[in-house]
């Protein structure tokens, strides 16, 4: 309903005087910050019947995507801090969800496994992750559901682009 409410009201000429550009940006603001809160939501509820926080369930999948990874590289994709990994894989350490082995290519470098309580939860958790998004589909008429996904795709990979060209802005000034 709120989207619904924030939707009218931007589109019913309630704009900071911009003209209707703006008001369209407002609207994808608002939009994608609700979207964004909504699918958090969702992923802590999960998580929280694992007794995992949102941050440790979102390592955990990464982990179980990659099936090793280093912490730094872990870091990364994740756009986490090293500092801020640390203490969230110490946690599914010691919870019981990961592993932390030594490489076998490299002794000074530690690996973080899945363990098969930690392969459980995983499997459970995009389980119910593909089935809300499946229910969610469901919702639409299949020429709708197409058009969705292309839209997402096409606005994923234009905030890709953007986020490269602001970087590049960023850093060459």
């Amino acid at each position: 309903m709120y989207i619904v409410h924030s939707m009218n009201y931007m589109t019913n000429g309630h704009s900071d005087g911009n003209g209707a550009e703006h008001s369209d940006a407002a609207t994808l603001a608002s939009l994608t910050r609700q979207l964004a809160h909504c699918c958090l939501n969702k992923e802590s509820e999960l998580f929280s019947r694992f007794g995992l926080t949102s941050s440790e369930g979102v390592v955990l999948l990464q982990v179980a995507e990659t099936g090793k990874a280093l912490p730094s590289s872990l870091a990364c994709v994740l756009g986490l801090a090293r500092s801020r990994l640390t203490p969230l894989s110490a946690s599914l350490v010691e919870k019981g969800f990961l592993h932390r082995k030594e490489s076998e290519k490299d002794r000074r470098v530690r690996e973080l496994t899945l363990t098969p309580r930690g392969e459980e939860v995983a499997v459970a958790a995009k389980g119910c992750r593909l089935d809300f998004h499946s229910r969610l589909l469901q919702k639409y008429p299949e020429n709708e559901r197409v058009e969705l996904l292309r839209t997402l795709t096409n606005l994923r990979q234009t905030m890709d682009e953007l986020r490269e060209q602001i970087a590049h802005e960023t850093s060459s000034t």
